[in-house]
């Protein structure tokens, strides 16, 4: 749940210089569940970096969300279908925040499948430049797991039942943003038919794939391996690609497993 990982320090480790009010961009090679909401959380690590840091043992805090954009939550418009249309995503580092060694952890939640909440999470390794002093206060530190529960509401909801069809709002699970930060770009991202309005100082983009890691792509028709396949109102492809089978989940939505 942390970050797919027990901190054990590998051989390709690699840690991004970045200064802090810039724009880091997360790079998915596919993602294909538009329901749900997409957050960025950042935890400080030792002056030595974060190579050997178990992640299990971190501090977590939040730096962006977004959830329900617009409509419904039944057929409303999600932050993780800008993900699916986009395959990325930019973040701002707080302009003020402290100097130093820090992870960054990349979180989609899917919540296409009735009552079970699938988290996505992937992190990278950051030193952050600049001048800043704003740390958050111990409020609004979190550890993965335990930052929420199976119980909480934009855990446990059902996005096909009939409430869904008229509620209009989504409460994101996690901690609050820390209100002492400035520069985060906590807005609405642009669409990919719509001009990237995103500042163009960026640092240099990290590669994430969305889990899991065996996720491949059909060279020739049906839908991949954990793709959407099937349901009421799909009017996508209902073959998987070899040697996947579109299983029914519930009658909104069957998936190639």
């Amino acid at each position: 749940m942390h970050c797919n990982d027990d901190g054990t320090a590998g051989s390709n480790q690699q840690t991004l210089t970045i200064a802090a009010g810039q724009t880091i961009t997360s790079i998915y090679s596919q993602w294909t569940h538009a329901e749900g909401p997409y957050t960025v959380y950042l935890a400080a690590c030792p002056d030595a970096g974060c190579t050997s840091v178990n992640t299990a043992t971190a501090k977590w805090f939040k730096i962006y969300e977004l959830g329900l954009i617009s409509g419904t939550v039944y057929t409303g418009k999600w932050a993780n279908g800008l993900l699916m249309a986009n395959l990325k995503w930019d973040t701002a580092i707080p302009s003020n925040l402290k100097p130093g060694n820090y992870l960054i952890r990349w979180e989609t939640l899917a919540l296409h499948q009735s009552n079970t909440p699938q988290f996505y999470p992937e992190c990278a390794q950051l030193q952050v430049t600049g001048s800043g002093t704003a740390f958050p206060t111990s409020e609004y530190l979190v550890s993965i797991p335990g930052a929420w529960k199976a119980s909480d509401p934009g855990v446990t909801i059902d996005i096909y039942g009939e409430a869904a069809k008229t509620q209009t709002t989504y409460i994101i699970p996690g901690p609050r943003i820390y209100p002492g930060f400035t520069g985060v770009n906590n807005t609405t991202p642009v669409t990919s038919s719509a001009p990237n309005t995103t500042p163009t100082t960026t640092a240099a983009p990290i590669t994430t794939t969305a889990a899991p890691p065996t996720t491949t792509t059909p060279s020739t028709g049906g839908a991949a391996q954990y793709a959407q396949c099937g349901g009421k109102g799909w009017t996508g492809a209902t073959a998987c690609v070899s040697p996947y089978k579109c299983t029914l989940l519930n009658e909104y939505y069957s998936q190639c497993l």
